[in-house]
């Protein structure tokens, strides 16, 4: 079986992933994505995210249930009291590193970086579906869901599935790197 990789992404209408300088994403999101979000990472064997992502859900984290969690950070010896060996672990090797290393072992992949780490993964072209609830919000200001301006992928939808009755959208797309 092939190792899949799912980038796995909330945003508002006009693509913010966070409301302004808060990283508390429970702010503003629905109660229908996050059930979504939890089953996706209760069938997942593996989970990457970015240090940033780490410290805004470290308390609603148990590092005794669930996938094994792989934190991206440039200072991986800043986090050595989180550090669970085979539960949670803190790296700052590459994406192309990272994936060599773990697809032997893990064949199902949760990506749920925020806009730099998706970017580094889109880049190395490891991304094999996006994941993305739009919120029905407009944000003045906020991260996005990418930081990289020059990065263009194709993207083929596969799947819209409404999940509430306010017009919270969740989409599947399969991404085409081939054609860019």
């Amino acid at each position: 079986m092939k190792t899949k990789v799912t980038m796995v992404m909330v945003n508002s209408i006009n693509g913010k992933i966070t409301f302004g300088d808060s990283s508390d994403i429970y702010k503003w999101t629905s109660s229908e994505d996050s059930q979504m979000f939890f089953n996706l990472v209760k069938k997942a064997d593996m989970v990457i995210m970015g240090s940033h992502t780490y410290q805004a859900i470290r308390t609603k984290i148990n590092p005794n249930i669930g996938p094994f969690r792989l934190i991206i950070t440039h200072h991986p010896k800043k986090f050595i009291s989180d550090t669970i060996p085979k539960r949670i672990e803190f790296t700052n090797d590459s994406p192309l590193k990272i994936f060599n290393k773990y697809k032997p072992v893990y064949k199902n992949i949760l990506l749920l970086g925020g806009s730099e780490i998706n970017s580094l993964f889109l880049k190395s072209k490891l991304v094999d579906e996006l994941y993305l609830t739009i919120e029905p919000l407009l944000f003045g200001s906020g991260k996005n869901l990418i930081s990289d301006s020059d990065l263009k992928i194709n993207c083929h939808l596969l799947k819209v599935k409404r999940l509430n009755k306010k017009g919270t959208l969740f989409l599947v797309y399969k991404l085409n790197y081939e054609k860019n």
